[in-house]
């Protein structure tokens, strides 16, 4: 879906809101804005790097349904790949892996497209104001959270170091109460 000028600069400016918040809590970030390669302008966040030292990070976009399709409603989307890809013999056990793991989450969902695995979630905001400073950050916080602890389990399955059989329970321990 090609974004009007018009659109794109009213969410450059949003975008520019968000990474002025992200940054004051000390998150790195830049803005890509959108040209002929990338349709939508598009924050990307560092998140530093995982336990085994790869770098992680998200994208916040505002995702175009027309100027005036969803005229009240806005849709931010934030989407973190994983840094691991999916074996393709292993496909099955991944889908399985990613039904149990996103019904144990709070919020957003793993899926994969090709070989790339990722964390998405989607905000649905009022378009008549922009995201509060505080209610972004505590959301950071859960989806930083939510994309780094559940792609471990993810990717354990993968491994090996987790079975198919024991992965719900193996969740459930690490939660609190469990």
């Amino acid at each position: 879906m090609e974004v009007s000028d018009a659109m794109n600069s009213q969410h450059i400016a949003h975008l520019t809101l968000i990474r002025s918040s992200l940054g004051e809590a000390g998150f790195d970030s830049h803005l890509i804005e959108a040209d002929d390669e990338l349709p939508v302008s598009t924050l990307v966040v560092g998140l530093g790097a995982d336990d085994l030292e790869r770098a992680r990070s998200m994208t916040i976009s505002i995702m175009p349904f027309g100027d005036d399709q969803f005229a009240a409603t806005q849709f931010i989307q934030f989407y973190a790949p994983m840094p691991y890809r999916a074996p393709r013999g292993r496909l099955g056990d991944l889908g399985h892996a990613m039904a149990v793991i996103n019904g144990a989450m709070a919020l957003g969902h793993f899926a994969v497209r090709g070989d790339e695995l990722f964390f998405r979630y989607m905000l649905s905001l009022s378009s008549a104001g922009t995201i509060d400073p505080d209610m972004l950050l505590e959301l950071m916080s859960m989806l930083v959270f939510h994309q780094e602890h559940f792609s471990d389990y993810l990717e354990g399955v993968l491994d090996g170091e987790i079975s198919l059989l024991v992965l719900a329970d193996v969740i459930a321990q690490s939660q609190p109460g469990g």
